[in-house]
């Protein structure tokens, strides 16, 4: 059974004042979820079955859905790691489902605390008080215009250990507050407003938007609550009934993973691997496939990109013959010929303004010329990543193989969050099905 009254022990701050809740009819608000676990011994199927749920009600990539649920078994223990990765949900645009989200691993999750308006000593003392998993809603706009003391305190406490250090007022002696806590966050404009260093203890999860009536039963918090409540309660379930045999985990990484992808990603891949082998390797390929964040233009640009991506594609694909030509093929596109091709493909409309052309006037300092004013390629290739559309090696039927992005990723990726109402994205009978493809 589900409960979100808080035992006699915790206690809540108001006004400065430390108070004990004095008795479960107590009229004051909870500080954080409990859960119940379920009563009967759950299998690992929870985990596919979280998952599911997720991709049902939420329009979510499978990466997303499954990183998601390993991060909420995770937190569900996460005092036997020595690590715990921050989350973050974030998407180029409004409507994407962030807060829906961010919602769902709520309800998932034990002792979770709504942190979205979280102060730094709140946070501080949350955590020094119990196990909790803050979830932070508009995180960006906390950290907008920078927030040095939340910012410390994300850091610190991602390692179990660290301790927030304070002079008491009444004797001026120095108290240490453990700040360890599970914490997830949401937002825009994550990516660009979290220090470096949170990024670095981030997990960043992109959300894909959905075109209209795409999602047959979407999210409504009245309707769906309790079946994610009790999700949750069966994934507690599971992971303290396996909660030593996940903490004894030892996952190999591959020598490719730097240490801070390897710590970050640890207990996520640990989870996995005790509840079956295939999702071990799932998780593995997580660690693998994930890209690091670049700094990214605003909405506008990204809005830019998407619809200027699906006009050099119509333009390729009425001009190109099925091989490779000037870094460019049927199959796709090099990030250098691509920065070419955004500066032509708008040339001769005159409410375009030259933007690709003058993407980087803003740096005259450092751009002086008109032509190092216009888009590079590693910006091409970082705007196509906030849209999950990595650079590959290509094979193209003529045997040559060059690193770019493929059009049957890009553009539907385009059509999909410009709600165009085109057809179904096919290749096309140009396109021959053996096209092989190396990660």
């Amino acid at each position: 059974m589900e409960t979100s009254t808080a035992v006699t022990t915790h206690k809540q701050f108001t006004n400065g004042n430390v108070h004990k809740l004095e008795s479960p009819e107590d009229s004051s608000p909870k500080l954080w979820q409990e859960l119940e676990p379920w009563p009967d011994p759950v299998g690992p199927e929870i985990i596919g079955d979280i998952e599911s749920a997720l991709q049902k009600h939420l329009f979510l990539s499978t990466e997303t859905a499954l990183a998601c649920t390993l991060w909420a078994g995770h937190a569900d223990m996460f005092e036997e790691f020595e690590h715990t990765p921050r989350l973050g949900i974030t998407a180029p645009f409004k409507g994407s489902g962030k807060t829906q989200l961010l919602t769902v691993l709520k309800l998932l999750t034990n002792h979770a605390v709504d942190g979205s308006l979280c102060t730094t000593a709140a946070f501080e003392r949350l955590s020094a008080m119990a196990r909790v998993s803050f979830f932070m809603d508009e995180a960006d706009k906390v950290f907008k215009y920078g927030n040095n003391d939340l910012t410390k305190a994300l850091n610190a406490g991602w390692e179990t250990g660290e301790q927030y250090i304070k002079c008491s007022e009444k004797d001026n002696e120095p108290t240490g507050y453990p700040l360890y806590s599970a914490v997830a966050l949401a937002g825009i404009s994550l990516p660009q407003r979290l220090a470096e260093a949170t990024l670095d203890r981030t997990i960043v999860v992109n959300m894909v938007k959905a075109r209209p009536g795409q999602i047959a039963d979407k999210y409504k918090r009245r309707k769906h609550k309790a079946k994610f409540h009790q999700l949750g309660r069966k994934l507690l379930r599971w992971t303290k009934d396996h909660q030593q045999q996940i903490a004894d985990c030892e996952p190999v990484f591959p020598d490719s993973v730097d240490g801070r992808d390897e710590d970050k990603w640890f207990p996520l891949v640990a989870v996995a691997s005790v509840a079956s082998e295939e999702l071990g390797k799932r998780a593995m390929g997580l660690v693998l496939g994930s890209s690091s964040v670049t700094e990214l233009t605003g909405n506008d640009g990204k809005r830019r990109f998407l619809q200027s991506v699906v006009a050099v594609h119509e333009s390729v694909r009425s001009t190109l013959q099925p091989n490779k030509h000037h870094g460019m093929s049927i199959r796709g596109i090099q990030p250098t010929q691509m920065a070419i091709e955004l500066c032509n493909v708008h040339k001769h409309e005159d409410d375009d303004d030259r933007y690709w052309e003058r993407y980087n006037a803003a740096k005259s300092s450092d751009y002086s010329k008109d032509e190092d004013m216009a888009i590079k390629a590693h910006q091409v290739t970082a705007l196509f990543a906030d849209f999950g559309v990595i650079k590959k090696s290509i094979k193209h039927p003529d045997g040559t193989v060059f690193d770019g992005h493929r059009w049957d990723e890009g553009v539907p990726v385009c059509h999909q969050y410009l709600s165009l109402d085109l057809p179904e994205y096919v290749p096309g009978e140009d396109w021959p099905e053996d096209m092989e493809v190396q990660s």
